[in-house]
């Protein structure tokens, strides 16, 4: 799935309008009080648990993108998703991570362009897929640092 314009700013815009619309006589702060509800009803990056891993994935739109960068010293693994020609962000890829003895330790679609995971040390094979192209990887996931390889699909997939 490509991404395009924020949807948040389409967002707050609609509910300012509907807000003024609806009550030509409202007070400012009741204005705000819309576009404060609107912005309240966007989602958040929600961290999410699978066995010992924990992840979150987004990043659509800048204030996603935004709170996605403040959490990601939290997470030594930090992937990336994007078309290769024009950078343009991808979302709804698959994320599949297997450990050393062959079991699969995490099984996760990402949201957005960014997804962030805080993994046990040791070497895994990462598998990334999108609209039915994959990539794999090995990476190894050292007790310190963090490992943020980027992941490009060819225009048109």
């Amino acid at each position: 799935m490509r991404l395009s314009v924020p949807v948040f700013l389409a967002l707050l815009f609609s509910a300012g309008t509907a807000a003024a619309q609806s009550s030509p006589e409202a007070p400012p702060d009741q204005a705000m009080a819309a576009l404060r509800s609107a912005a309240a009803d966007v989602k958040a990056p929600q961290v999410q648990k699978q066995g010992a891993i924990t992840f979150v994935s987004g990043g659509v739109g800048e204030e996603d993108r935004s709170a996605l960068r403040q959490m990601a010293q939290g997470y030594n693994l930090r992937l990336m998703f994007a078309v290769q020609s024009s950078g343009e962000y991808l979302a709804n890829i698959g994320v599949t991570l297997v450990d050393a003895q062959s079991k699969t330790v995490l099984d996760a679609i990402s949201e957005g362009p960014f997804f962030f995971a805080h993994m046990p040390p040791g070497r895994y094979k990462l598998t990334v897929a999108n609209d039915g192209k994959s990539q794999t990887r090995s990476i190894d996931v050292a007790a310190s640092g963090a490992v943020s390889p980027s992941f490009y699909w060819p225009q048109g997939t």
